[in-house]
Order: structure tokens, then C-alpha cells, then sequence
């Protein structure tokens, strides 16, 4: 079956954008400008002066780009001027620093200025080392480069360019909570911790208190300083500056039980949010059944990819989720839980090509993660290898068999595994071989009470049940219905109704499992939903299959 991870712990790791898209948000801003406050930033501010000196002195770009680096990075963007004029009176310089220069004059609107690397199709490897050669102790572009070096697995390198960036820039707060951001995806978490907890900036520092706790959290540790970070909740600094550290003690008390002091964290994050508090709240929301009313704050940001994923999965608008899922993979690249939630929601639309290609991406950065694994044999077997040949289907096929079958034996997501295998035994004909692996797994996980992972394997069983025309489909369906009022999914309940309706009409099953039902706005958009989904009905007409919601028929 398709993995994925509704109920999955969110800690508020550190939100790791390209440098540009990070200039933007508050989190490289000041606090409240005093002398001392204002060494938060380490030497992106401390040490423009004398960048700014030495490029008096000798102007170069070389000193230039880090002196707008540094400005950028700071909040002083006035005092690049004399350095973006210069830089502009030069031909041939890089595209994206000309574009950083233009934007510190005002010579081009903002929005024309969105240096993601992310959103190229390809990472950027080789126009990011270009411009270390004429920037080399920029630490801004070295950890850049490291993102893209994680995004496409090459963990070394990325880690050699981590060690540069703190080496050049380790006092800023930015950098070193992206340093140990990248040390909780490589899996160094003792690492991370021990960087931002003996950090000098950490004990005043509210962002740099929060990436302590959520990483503490993340290695099973207690936080460092935590007495700290609840006083600091307790003072008089701008609230998008506490927005994460509050969501962070919050996630923490939800740990401990006292779900009542965590609901007034959340309120407090609430007051001015970043993206990454807005996922966080999303994530809130679903464990403390609560609604802290983020609609507002969505519609304002725009880059809480995240959090929007998740608030248009819940009101099951797929094809709002899908659109997020996308634009969240593209902001973190490396991560595999965007890849892992879009390769999940391109199967819930029957899409198999662009879910095997989300699940593909995911693993050039997480190449030993089982569940995009597993979500890559479920796209390529429910897509029957369409245009190959009989032979190439048959070695494909087996291939899968022996993949799944070691995973099976070494015990990893054994359970899931088999109910893929169930799935390939229905596509290559073998349907009561499919049902006995599919019942074996779904049994084992209502044993462990793994409502959510055993409502999965039943309403994907009831797919194959209805689309083989199987003598048991009807009681697959039913024991689905059943399982999937405990797990409370809206993706799975939009898919089970899709498989109801083939049941109820068998000529058009094929028809409805196609994902042009998606595509050809025969898929209502779900754009006023009420906040609890009760029922869903499938309808056959002429025009297609239709999706009804309450509110909507």
C-alpha cells in the first residue's frame, strides 16, 4: 500500500529554504535594536563594517556580493548601496547577484526577486560553486550549496560545506540553525543539539531556543534550556520573534499531557506566525482536536506550503493538497516528508506516473527510507507498466517480488510490504494468493492497533477486490468502511468512496479509478467545507464521476 504520515510527531525543526527566500522572513531579523541584541545576528552584522571598510579600501566583487550578502542576512540593506551600485556597473557578474543588487536599489519589485533554488528542476550545484569563486568565505552560499547537496543525497559534500559556512559564519543564527537543521537530516542529532545548545547566542536568543528544544525533542532529550525558553514566553519581545519558541514548549507540553498549557502556547504562537509555526499549529490542531482559526494567517503567507498542504488534505480538496504538496517538496527538497505526503495524495488521485515520480525524488535525498520505497512499488505496480513490453513487465514484477519479500524478512514495515505484495499477486492475476497476503497484513495491524496503517491496507484491498470483480468485494468494502470511522482519514474516506461507487457500478470501474476523473473537472474543488467531513458520496453520470461533499449536492 502507499505509505504515508497524517500522524506523525512534528517537532519545530528549523525551516531550511534557500538563503534568498529566508532574506524575506523574520527569522533573520534583529531583536529590538540594542547594541547587545543586535549581536544576535553574529558577524552578518557585527562584521559589515568592516566588510564595508575593506571594500572602501578595494573595491572588488568578491567584497562586494559578501558585503550584500552580509547586509541582506542583517536587515541593513541601506548599507549596501555604494556595493550594489558597483556591482551594477560591472557586465559580467552572476545573474542572481546583479538581481540582489537591483533589489537593494528598488530597481525591480520584489516579486520578481524569488532566487529559490528550489524550484529548478535541477539543483543548482554548479552555479552556486561559481559563485564561491568569487565569494568564497561567503557562508550564506555555503550552506545554499549544502541544501542542494542534501537534496540529491550526497550527504558528504554537503556536510563539508555545512563545516565551511560555521567555520566562516558560526556566530550567526541563521547559519547555525541551518547547520544543525542539516545535522538532523543526516542523522547526526547529537551533534545538532550539542551546536545550538552551547551556542553563545542560545540562552537570549528565542529562535535559537527553539531549534534546542525541538532538537532535544527529535534525539530524546530533555531540553537544555527550558526554564529559560518558558521566561523568555513571559517577556516583552515582538511576538513573531516568539512565534516558533511558544509552538515549541507547546509541542512539548502536549508530550507531557497538559494539553491545557499547550493551548495557551499555541494562542501565543498564534499572535504573528511563521510558516513553520503554521505547520506546527496544523499538527496541534489534529492532536488536540482543536481549532485555532489559522484560515487568516494561510491566506496571508506565502510560503506556509506546509501548513496549507495539511489545511486543504483536511477539508479533501486533493487537488488544492496536491498543488501545496508540490510547492512544499520544492521548499524543502531534501525532506522526505513532502515527498512521502505528495507521492501519497498522487495515488489518492490515481495519478501513477507523478506518484512514482514524487516517491523518486524523495529517495535521491532519503535513499534508505522504507516508505518511499514502499510508495514507489505501489505506483509502479498500480500502474501495471503500461507500453512495456510483456517480458520487461515480467522482470519488473519479479524484481519487486524479491525487494519486497527481503524487506518482509528483515522485518522493515514488514506488514506493509505485504500488503504490496498482496497488491502485485492481484495484478498479475493471482487474486486469492492477493486477499490471503492483504488479509495477513491487515490482521497484524489491527492486532497492534494500527488503525490508521490497517485502514490503508483494507481500502487499498477493497480497490482490487472491486476492480478484479472479486467474489469477496463486497465484505472488503464493508470491513474498510468499518476500519476507516477509527482512523478518522480524509484522504482514505475520499478514496473509499471512489471504490464504493466502482462497487455499485461495475461497467465504469475502470473509468473511475482513471485520473482524468481528477483532471477533467469532473473532481469538485472543495473550497467551503464544513469543518467536520461526515459523509462523501461518488455519483455516475453521464459526464463522468463526481465527488459530493455536505453542503455541496
Amino acid at each position: 500500500m502507499s505509505g504515508f504520515s497524517e500522524n506523525s510527531e512534528r517537532r519545530v525543526l528549523p525551516l531550511w529554504r534557500a538563503a534568498a527566500a529566508a532574506a524575506k522572513s523574520s527569522e533573520i531579523q534583529p531583536l529590538p535594536s540594542t547594541e547587545v541584541q543586535r549581536a544576535h545576528l553574529g558577524p552578518a552584522v557585527n562584521d559589515l563594517n568592516d566588510l564595508l571598510e575593506d571594500f572602501s579600501a578595494k573595491p572588488s566583487i568578491g567584497l562586494a556580493a559578501d558585503a550584500i550578502n552580509n547586509a541582506v542576512l542583517s536587515g541593513q540593506k541601506d548599507k549596501a548601496i555604494d556595493a550594489a551600485s558597483f556591482v551594477l556597473k560591472h557586465d559580467h557578474v552572476p545573474a542572481p547577484l546583479r538581481r540582489l543588487a537591483k533589489k537593494i536599489l528598488g530597481e525591480v519589485p520584489e516579486q520578481q526577486l524569488d532566487l529559490d533554488l528550489s524550484k529548478k528542476s535541477r539543483p543548482n550545484i554548479k552555479r552556486l560553486r561559481h559563485l564561491l569563486t568569487i565569494d568564497p568565505k561567503s557562508s550564506v552560499l555555503l550552506v545554499d550549496l549544502a541544501r542542494e547537496y542534501a537534496s540529491v543525497g550526497k550527504l558528504k559534500e554537503a556536510d563539508r560545506s555545512i563545516q565551511t559556512a560555521l567555520a566562516y559564519g558560526g556566530k550567526n543564527r541563521w547559519i547555525s540553525r541551518m547547520a544543525a537543521r542539516f545535522y538532523v537530516h543526516s542523522g547526526m542529532k547529537d551533534k545538532a543539539h550539542h551546536l545550538i545548545a552551547n551556542h553563545p547566542l542560545t540562552r537570549s536568543d528565542p529562535w535559537m531556543l527553539a531549534a534546542e528544544i525541538a532538537i532535544a525533542q527529535a534525539n530524546g532529550k530533555s531540553p537544555t534550556h527550558w526554564k529559560r525558553a518558558k521566561n523568555l514566553l513571559e517577556g516583552r519581545l515582538p511576538p513573531v520573534h516568539l512565534s516558533e519558541l511558544a509552538c515549541a514548549v507547546g509541542t512539548i507540553e502536549i508530550e507531557s499531557g497538559s494539553n491545557r498549557r499547550a493551548r495557551k502556547y499555541f494562542a501565543q504562537a498564534l499572535l504573528s506566525p511563521t510558516e513553520n509555526s503554521l505547520a506546527q499549529l496544523k499538527w496541534a490542531e489534529r492532536h488536540l482536536k482543536a481549532d485555532f482559526e489559522t484560515d487568516q494567517h494561510l491566506d496571508q503567507s506565502h510560503g506556509a506550503f506546509e501548513a496549507n498542504f495539511w489545511a486543504s488534505y483536511y477539508r479533501v480538496d486533493l487537488l488544492g493538497a496536491r498543488q501545496f504538496a508540490s510547492q512544499w517538496l520544492a521548499q524543502e527538497p531534501f525532506s522526505k516528508r513532502p515527498a512521502t505526503m505528495l507521492s501519497f495524495v498522487f495515488e489518492l488521485l490515481d495519478d501513477h506516473d507523478l506518484g512514482l515520480e514524487a516517491a523518486n525524488w524523495g529517495l535521491r535525498a532519503n535513499p534508505d527510507d522504507i516508505t518511499l520505497r514502499l510508495n514507489k512499488y505501489f505506483a509502479e505496480i498500480s500502474s501495471n507498466w503500461t507500453g512495456l513490453p510483456e517480458e520487461k513487465v515480467f522482470e519488473e514484477q519479479e524484481r519487486i517480488e524479491r525487494e519486497l519479500r527481503t524487506l518482509i524478512q528483515n522485518r522493515l514495515e514488514s506488514q506493509h510490504a505485504l500488503a504490496n505484495l498482496g497488491l502485485l499477486y492481484y495484478r498479475r492475476g493471482m487474486a486469492i494468493e492477493g486477499r490471503m497476503l492483504y488479509d495477513k497484513a491487515t490482521s497484524t495491524l489491527d492486532s497492534h492497533h494500527n488503525e490508521l496503517s490497517a485502514a490503508a491496507a483494507k481500502v487499498f484491498h477493497a480497490r482490487e477486490a472491486v476492480i478484479h470483480g472479486c467474489d469477496w468485494a463486497a465484505e472488503v468494502v464493508a470491513d474498510a468502511k468499518l476500519t476507516i470511522e477509527k482512523a478518522a482519514s480524509p484522504g482514505l474516506k475520499f478514496y473509499l468512496a471512489k471504490i464504493e461507487s466502482a462497487l455499485k457500478n461495475p461497467a465504469r470501474r475502470r473509468e473511475i479509478f482513471q485520473k482524468s476523473s481528477a483532471e477533467n473537472n469532473q473532481l469538485i474543488a472543495f473550497a467551503s467545507l464544513p469543518k467536520k467531513l461526515n459523509k462523501i458520496d461518488f455519483e455516475i453520470s453521464k459526464s463522468g464521476a463526481t465527488i459530493w461533499l455536505p453542503g455541496k449536492k
